[in-house]
């Protein structure tokens, strides 16, 4: 009897140091992520952020947990448009696929852009309880994706200046062809003119 509670408790401990070391490598790989990884309970608080989360937002993962999500880190403006889709998604009213991006709101009251990939959790009975994130910050990519919309708008102002210009030189251009075709053919005609006065003249 004891023989098997040995093996039992042996077996039990082996089990547990197996949990336990799944448990670490998968603390390890929320702790290097290069995203942010966030868990969002059903009542819009935060139970889970990683390292990256809390360097983006720049608060101590203890300033976030248990916090009201929207409320507290999301810009006003924008926070209805994010409810209401966080809500579907609990609700398990919307098929959502694909990113979906906001900004967020860091402690020194600077935005920052993040492109969120959202996924569902459910508990053992189907019932979905949170949403797990992970969201990428792509604030510098915005920042250049709309200073090249802004160089791209003003070179299309630019060669539409040009070619508007550029018409213009063209009607310029082809007045003054018809003028200088209107002179010469004048002065042909005036030649032809002359040829005829001087012909006449001549016969007598």
């Amino acid at each position: 009897m004891e023989i098997k509670v040995r093996e039992r408790t042996l077996s039990l401990e082996k089990a547990n140091n197996g949990l336990q070391m799944e448990r670490d490598r998968a603390e390890n790989y929320l702790e290097i992520a290069g995203v942010i990884l966030l868990v969002i309970n059903a009542d819009e608080r935060v139970s889970l952020i990683n390292r990256k989360g809390c360097e983006i937002l720049g608060y101590e993962e203890s300033d976030i947990i248990g916090k009201n999500w929207f409320d507290n880190f999301l810009p006003e403006r924008s926070r209805t448009q994010v409810k209401t889709v966080f809500n579907k998604l609990i609700s398990d009213d919307l098929d959502f696929s694909g990113y979906f991006e906001n900004p967020v709101l860091n402690k020194a009251g600077k935005e920052r852009i993040i492109l969120w990939n959202n996924k569902v959790i459910r508990n053992k009975d189907g019932k979905i309880i949170a949403t797990l994130s992970s969201g990428e910050d792509v604030t510098r990519r915005k920042l250049v994706e709309e200073e090249l919309r802004k160089m791209h708008k003003e070179l299309e102002l630019r060669v539409e200046k040009r070619t508007a210009e550029l018409a213009g030189a063209n009607i310029k251009l082809q007045k003054e062809i018809r003028e200088r075709q209107r002179i010469e053919q004048g002065l042909r005609e005036s030649e032809e003119k002359l040829r005829e006065a001087v012909n006449k003249f001549g016969t007598k």
